[in-house]
């Protein structure tokens, strides 16, 4: 056992002296990994017994024997572990690569959706803004109408009373009965002069009431027409109400919709910075187990080991130009791989146009409203402002600011609120009587129509008035009337 034991010893001692030449010859021309060839030179050291390599006799080996056994371990222990790193990086990349790619797709998807939202809410405002115009046109128009409708109908008011005459003198009655013994003559002669009087008054009474009924006609067309000003200022009004709502809530979608892409662009961009943090570190020398340029050397130095390791064992002997053989035999791409980095893959999803998780701002439309605020909203209050938002890349924030924000932090500067016509029986003509129980001095600010069932007036006011015809006109001659306060105020 003792001899036994004494001839491995010195077969260890034998290995270490041609690891150690071949260590000096790759190391004088700087063609060698000192950690790769320690770890080499240790496995060669190593006994048949110990590295589970059996022997031909079973007792004894010869010095080509053991070289085979040292070729064949590191062929099993170094360049399999080489193979395997190169495989496994591989798939890294691979893996890393599909996940830009998937992450990058889905942020273009909702980008498009983001767009697409962007743009509908940017053209349902231009609407909404031209429907408030024409809103604003028709309350003019129908302020216009009321205006018109004053003096017609104060025509009207003037014309109701008759208060005729007549020009020719009816004389005074005289009969001297005692003379003609009758007033026959005198009397017809009497009726004679009232009858043309009386024609006279007729006459006069007929054109009154011709003037009167052209009155009435003018009053009665003015008020159709107030009335119908009235009903297309309120439906302009409704539409207006309604492209709001609608514009609501295409801000909603809209907001939601690039806070959804901006949330899928950090994810992107979380997945692009992993691949470039993988890439780094398969090129960083003396690095980890992804390393490439470690990986070459290694195999690089191996292969010409055992390439020298061969050529004792064929007789031939070690120096440089067996060397230098054995490094032009060496070719890690045919026998490990050459590795695919995936560059133009990479390029193509960080190009400008699928975002190249550089920027500092985003732009959809480019543009957006500012829409007036207040209760009583004015159509030359929407605003054309510049829209390129700033993206904070961190995946653990709001990827832009408005995104933890109110509604209405982008887009709709200050959101009005729908509004709604409102009218109010403020006083009435008689004060309290019958089913009136308000005075006959009422209070508005807004329009105020006088009148009952059909027939009304209209008048703008601003605080306390008298609702009577002697401010508003009569609209209708024998009826009792009330005043009603017209306001277009915000719905509830």
């Amino acid at each position: 056992m003792t001899a036994r034991n004494n001839l491995n010893a010195d077969k260890k001692a034998a290995m270490g002296r041609i690891m150690d030449s071949i260590g000096e010859l790759l190391q004088t021309h700087s063609q060698a990994d000192v950690k790769v060839l320690t770890n080499l030179r240790a496995l060669a050291s190593q006994s048949p017994v110990e590295t589970g390599v059996p022997s031909d006799s079973g007792v004894s080996e010869t010095t080509n024997e053991i070289l085979r056994n040292v070729i064949v371990q590191i062929e099993q222990s170094v360049e399999s572990t080489i193979i395997t790193g190169h495989t496994d990086t591989q798939t890294a990349i691979d893996t890393a690569m599909t996940a830009v790619e998937v992450t990058s797709d889905e942020a273009m998807r909702k980008k498009s959706l983001a767009d697409d939202a962007d743009n509908a809410w940017f053209m349902c405002i231009r609407t909404e803004r031209s429907k408030l115009a024409d809103y604003e046109d028709a309350t003019a128009s129908a302020a216009s109408s009321r205006s018109s409708s004053t003096e017609p109908c104060q025509t009207q008011q003037d014309e109701r009373s008759f208060q005729g005459g007549v020009t020719r003198t009816i004389p005074q009655f005289v009969c001297d009965i005692s003379s003609t013994g009758n007033c026959d003559s005198q009397i017809a002669d009497y009726r004679t002069a009232v009858a043309g009087a009386l024609s006279e008054l007729q006459n006069s009474m007929a054109t009154e009431n011709e003037q009167y009924t052209v009155a009435a006609s003018s009053c009665t067309e003015a008020m159709d027409d107030v009335a119908e000003k009235q009903s297309a200022m309120e439906d302009e009004l409704s539409a207006f109400n309604a492209q709001r709502d609608a514009c609501l809530i295409m801000h909603e979608t809209r907001m939601v919709d690039m806070c959804l892409f901006g949330g899928d662009l950090q994810r992107k961009c979380d997945k692009v910075s992993a691949y470039n943090a993988l890439i780094a570190s398969v090129d960083q020398v003396d690095g980890g187990g992804n390393s490439q340029p470690d990986r070459e050397q290694e195999w690089l130095t191996t292969s010409k080991v055992k390439c020298m390791l061969s050529n004792l064992i064929d007789g031939i002997e070690i120096n440089n130009a067996s060397l230098e053989q054995c490094a032009k035999e060496v070719n890690y791409v045919r026998d490990v791989g050459d590795l695919d980095r995936k560059d133009a893959e990479f390029k193509v999803q960080t190009s400008i146009d699928r975002f190249t998780c550089q920027e500092s701002t985003i732009t959809f439309r480019g543009e957006m409203w500012e829409t007036p605020s207040g209760p009583s909203p004015d159509s030359a209050g929407y605003k054309l402002l510049p829209f390129s938002p700033v993206f904070n890349l961190a995946p653990d924030r709001d990827p832009f600011a408005f995104c933890g924000a109110p509604d209405d932090a982008v887009g709709r500067v200050a959101q009005t609120v729908p509004m709604v016509t409102v009218e109010r029986r403020v006083a009435c003509e008689h004060g309290k009587t019958g089913t009136c129980q308000l005075g006959k001095t009422g209070t508005c600010h807004g329009k105020v129509k006088y009148g009952v069932g059909d027939f009304w007036n209209w008048k703008d006011m601003d605080g306390e008035f008298s609702c009577s015809n002697a401010v508003f006109g009569d609209p209708k001659r024998g009826k009792a009337k009330e005043c009603i306060c017209v306001t277009v105020e915000p719905a509830e």
